[in-house]
């Protein structure tokens, strides 16, 4: 006879998530304000909470204060509850095709210890595989960690390294994660570095507990990419196909390009197209702002340093920059509408603060003010871009497991048994 419903450890492991997300949306809460929100009773809450209180998964923080709107009530003050930032910590790297990142985390992505090295441009699969592992065995000795004290190893690979690494599909990144992952006592999690980009740059809290709708757009060396989140998770597709974006059509029978539709972000938002954009206008004496920030190698230019030139003088680049904002608005715009996107974040751009309050500004006249208040840029930098992989591993092995680490899992797992 098939039994059908979910087990006491999986309903205990789905409540604990549940109070793990609230607290890290909402920030330090109550157990009478976790009952109401996760319509939980409060025994049930408490019962829970205690426990992982008992396990130093959670913390009190203290007394409640009074709001100010509010008139203070007598008797006792809500106790607040928050997560643990060092229960356990996080291991996350970042690959390119020249470097490694190498980073440790607490559970609120305090960096604890990072650093970068060059890498080999002839290293094969196998000796990454092994400089991921020495490396990441001699940050927990410089850090006084044991692998127990680990959450997991999170790695964010660009999509430049995946040949390399022999990465096709999903079943070739779960050989890697077993690859790397064997004979440690934490997990492993890898994928698309972009995808976790977007992962890492949602600060929770300043959502007021909302769920939010985010779309990260990233300006490779001369292509785009795209992944997106829907109330905080990553939308699955992005793990491989961040790359989709370079794909879509923003001036209908434009420019083309081999394997792109014509008029598609590839032919012409590129920093390579922008460069056969420009080339007629393009010298020393007609645009000399833009060739003294393009150093004379006018082949690639981003719309940063086309804003910037403009700014600087070259006006015979106006019609040209006033073209290139419009369809890169008008991409934005697709995005939000595509995404119901609360939040566009914009990462590798170059773009600099007067960039983004030209781009504003167009994006007022293009699509309202709005639109244009949604446009963020990503404060990842590139010393912390391990992050990307510290969020998928705090993620993974943290926040989707309820807290639950394999010692503790196995102590639940026997006393179910008995």
């Amino acid at each position: 006879m098939t039994e059908h419903g979910i087990s006491k450890l999986d309903l205990k492991r789905r409540n604990r998530m549940q109070i793990l997300r609230v607290l890290r949306e909402n920030g330090p809460t109550s157990r009478v304000d976790l009952s109401k929100i996760l319509q939980l009773t409060r025994a049930a809450v408490t019962l829970i909470t205690n426990e992982m209180l008992g396990q130093n998964i959670l913390i009190e923080l203290g007394n409640q204060r009074p709001s100010r709107e509010k008139e203070v009530r007598k008797g006792r003050r809500k106790i607040l509850l928050d997560i643990n930032p060092t229960f356990r910590f996080a291991l996350g790297l970042y690959i390119d095709e020249h470097s490694l990142s190498i980073g440790l985390t607490t559970l609120n992505f305090e960096a604890l210890e990072k650093r970068t090295m060059a890498l080999p441009q002839k290293a094969s699969r196998a000796e990454i595989v092994a400089l991921i592992r020495d490396e990441s065995q001699r940050v927990l000795q410089n850090s006084c960690l044991h692998e127990m004290h680990i959450v997991g190893m999170g790695i964010g690979i660009m999509p430049s390294m995946w040949e390399r690494l022999e990465i096709t599909d999903s079943q070739s990144v779960s050989r890697l994660e077993e690859e790397i992952g064997e004979g440690l006592s934490f997990g492993v999690y890898a994928g698309n570095a972009i995808a976790l980009f977007a992962v890492a740059s949602n600060h929770y809290q300043e959502h007021f507990g909302h769920p939010l709708n985010q779309v990260l757009l990233y300006a490779d060396e001369n292509e785009y990419h795209l992944a997106a989140l829907y109330q905080n998770h990553l939308r699955s597709e992005f793990q491989m196909n961040t790359h989709v974006v370079n794909s879509f059509c923003i001036n209908p029978g434009g420019l083309s390009c081999e394997g792109y539709c014509n008029g598609s972000v590839k032919a012409e938002l590129t920093a390579e197209a922008i460069g056969r954009k420009a080339a007629e206008y393009y010298s020393e004496t007609q645009t000399p702002a833009l060739y003294q920030l393009t150093r004379g190698q006018g082949k690639r230019i981003t719309l940063a340093q086309m804003l910037s030139a403009l700014e600087a003088g070259d006006t015979l680049l106006r019609p040209l920059v006033q073209n290139l904002m419009d369809q890169f608005c008008l991409l934005l715009n697709n995005l939000e509408q595509m995404f119901f996107a609360h939040r566009i974040c914009l990462y590798k751009f170059g773009f600099r603060k007067r960039h983004m309050e030209m781009l504003c500004a167009h994006m007022t006249q293009f699509s309202g003010a709005e639109s244009a208040a949604k446009l963020v840029l990503c404060d990842i930098e590139d010393p912390y871009r391990f992050t990307s992989g510290c969020a998928y591993a705090i993620q993974a092995g943290f926040f989707n497991r309820g807290g639950l680490t394999l010692e503790i899992d196995d102590e639940d797992t026997e006393g179910s048994d008995a």
